[in-house]
């Protein structure tokens, strides 16, 4: 027996959310997508990993107009300030740290060097550590992306507005 129909119950962002992502992956089947809201209202900001930009990638979504619409601002890291001990820093970064050297991954060779005496900071070797410490950002040029740069970042964004963009995205494909 074909599934002819999802329905999707409760909305906000976590519905709205898998009811875009369902109209996109079904999009060129005939099965109906209904969503029931319970309430869209949440007024919440909330920060994302650097994933959720593979999730709008897949859904074809244009990342500048998606934060332009719903307000969203980068996350490039957590900084963590007195952790270990008072006056020490520690940017923990969206992105890679370093880049893999003869198949080995650098956290390594960074480890080795400090077993060495060397006291560089990990987060040194952080492309978005190091743009965030800088507050300086744009988004990578194709030509910086064919050199091989990687910016990974996160976001911050309002929960209500973002869920709102999810619904007028899913109702655009028939949901």
């Amino acid at each position: 027996m074909a599934i002819k129909k999802v329905v999707i119950v409760g909305g906000g962002l976590e519905g709205w959310v898998v009811a875009a992502a369902l109209a996109n992956s079904l999009r060129k089947q005939a099965i109906e997508i209904q969503l029931v809201e319970l309430s869209i209202d949440s007024h919440e900001v909330d920060s994302s990993m650097p994933s959720i930009r593979e999730f709008h990638k897949a859904l074809n979504i244009d990342e500048p107009e998606l934060m332009a619409n719903v307000g969203a601002t980068f996350k490039l890291g957590v900084e963590y300030v007195d952790w270990g001990n008072v006056g020490q820093r520690f940017m923990h970064s969206s992105s890679a740290c370093g880049t893999m050297l003869n198949g080995v991954e650098f956290q390594h060779y960074a480890t080795l060097l400090h077993a060495c005496g060397d006291t560089t900071s990990f987060d040194e070797y952080s492309f978005s550590a190091q743009v965030a410490k800088s507050a300086k950002f744009s988004f990578l040029n194709n030509e910086q992306r064919r050199q091989g740069l990687i910016l990974d970042y996160g976001m911050h964004l309002d929960t209500n507005r973002y869920a709102k963009f999810m619904c007028s995205y899913a109702t655009q494909l028939g949901v």
